[in-house]
């Protein structure tokens, strides 16, 4: 019931299951290896499925954009920009951030009205990770969009509200429909 994925090794015919889900970068597997992961339907061309979560989401490995930008083309995908709207959401998202060494842009904005903070999907935020200690947010009229900002000094990002024209990786988000049996 736990599985999510497993390896095949081809020489000795020989699966091993996992109840764990991998990305490309964290596996280190032999030219005999298979690695096979069980996808809800709809969460491909890309996407990575966090099935603990049951998010499916994609973080643009190549092009740095706009936050504008970026939400076009999650919307071109599918989505929108990524709702960080728990706890273990945004503990991935920081995972993320540090393992590849990026700042990510996250789908919330106040561009509509100054300190009312939605999700692109324009449903509202619900919870905060401020890097409050950094002043965050500053407030300003031109610092709209939000970001999940690298810090080296601290292993827990914080978010930031920044200029929207800024350029940074981005994190997309597909819906998922519930699971039917």
């Amino acid at each position: 019931m736990t599985c999510r994925s497993l390896f095949y090794q081809t020489t000795s015919k020989t699966c091993y299951l996992s109840d764990a889900v991998y990305t490309e970068g964290d596996l280190q597997v032999s030219a005999d290896m298979q690695y096979l992961i069980w996808k809800r339907d709809g969460c491909d061309n890309g996407y990575s499925w966090n099935p603990k979560l049951d998010l499916c989401y994609n973080i643009d490995r190549h092009q740095i954009k706009s936050w504008m930008d970026a939400e076009k083309t999650c919307i071109q995908t599918g989505g929108h920009l990524l709702k960080v709207d728990n706890l273990e959401t945004n503990l991935l998202m920081n995972y993320l951030a540090v393992k590849r060494t990026v700042s990510i842009w996250l789908g919330g904005s106040d561009i509509q009205e100054e300190g009312t903070w939605l999700w692109a999907d324009n449903s509202s935020i619900k919870s905060f990770w401020w890097n409050t200690e950094g002043g965050e947010p500053q407030g300003q009229t031109n610092q709209n969009c939000l970001v999940l900002l690298l810090n080296s000094e601290d292993p827990v990002n914080r978010w930031h509200d920044q200029r929207c024209d800024k350029r940074h990786r981005y994190a997309c988000q597909l819906p998922v429909e519930p699971s039917r049996c």
